[in-house]
């Protein structure tokens, strides 16, 4: 390594640094080796940005986290009640799914006769908890019909493990804590013992898997299994199995890099277990 050189230095003073401290065997200047990859980030990254602008600028993110009522207005943007609610029938005890309301505080024991005023005919409202922009009934199986009616099973399980993380609330952010430092520690001792099995498992992961997906595309296209969208498929199948052999290609001309890479990670794993507290 060089030594280090001030940030501004004439270029007399930089042919005399360099006089007094020669770079040794093997050195080379630093310059950018991945501009390509460098590229096609700031390519992504863009892309990523104007969709987003045009999502925001087009779109309404209000309608993900908001529900409409039963006349299609959005609580809390159509009207001034925030939450949504839905009835249940007095005499079957069943909740209504098809007609919601928009209420603007969810139903408690003290607050049950007015929150009826919402419900019409022999509906009648119930205590119920708040989860985001919705007052959701108690008991599993009553959000799963609720759910299921309005967003599918997904929502159900979100939902419902949502409710589950708020229970245990206080419990959360020491048991995250924990496991992160622990989680942390053990990443770093397989880097830093097993580095090169977990490069190769990698790569063989990269080139056995886009090549193993594009085998089957490719299969389902010649078998004509997929009529609705064959060609979809058949280039899919291409384009996987292309860039399995260019990653082989690319990891076989490269395996003296590979291999300094991971020295590399291993020099790292060395200096932090130094400082095991740099995890911290």
């Amino acid at each position: 390594r060089r030594a280090a050189m001030p940030a501004v230095l004439t270029e007399a003073e930089q042919e005399e640094h360099h006089t007094r401290h020669p770079p040794l065997p093997g050195h080379r200047d630093h310059f950018c080796t991945d501009l390509p990859c460098l590229l096609a980030l700031v390519a992504c990254l863009g892309l990523i940005g104007y969709i987003g602008h045009y999502a925001n600028e087009h779109g309404d993110h209000r309608k993900i986290s908001r529900g409409y009522n039963s006349a299609k207005e959005l609580c809390g943007v159509d009207n001034d009640a925030p939450l949504l609610f839905w009835c249940r029938d007095n005499s079957t005890q069943n909740i209504d799914v098809s007609n919601p309301v928009c209420i603007h505080a969810c139903p408690t024991e003290e607050t049950l006769l007015d929150s009826s005023a919402f419900c019409n005919g022999s509906y009648v409202a119930y205590p119920a908890q708040t989860v985001g922009n919705w007052c959701l009934p108690h008991g599993h199986a009553n959000v799963a019909k609720v759910l299921e009616a309005i967003s599918g099973q997904f929502a159900t399980h979100a939902v419902t493990f949502w409710r589950d993380v708020r229970s245990i609330g206080p419990l959360m952010l020491p048991a995250v804590l924990g496991s992160s430092i622990a989680l942390g520690y053990m990443y770093l001792f397989l880097m830093n013992e097993c580095a090169e099995t977990l490069v190769k498992m990698c790569q063989l992961f990269l080139v056995g898997g886009s090549l193993g997906l594009g085998g089957f595309c490719l299969d389902v296209f010649i078998k004509g299994k997929a009529t609705a969208y064959a060609e979809l498929v058949g280039l899919t199948g291409v384009a996987l199995v292309s860039i399995g052999v260019f990653l082989f290609i690319l990891f076989c001309c490269h395996t003296k890099h590979m291999g300094i890479a991971v020295g590399c990670i291993e020099a790292a794993c060395e200096c932090i277990n130094q400082e095991p507290s740099l995890l911290l």
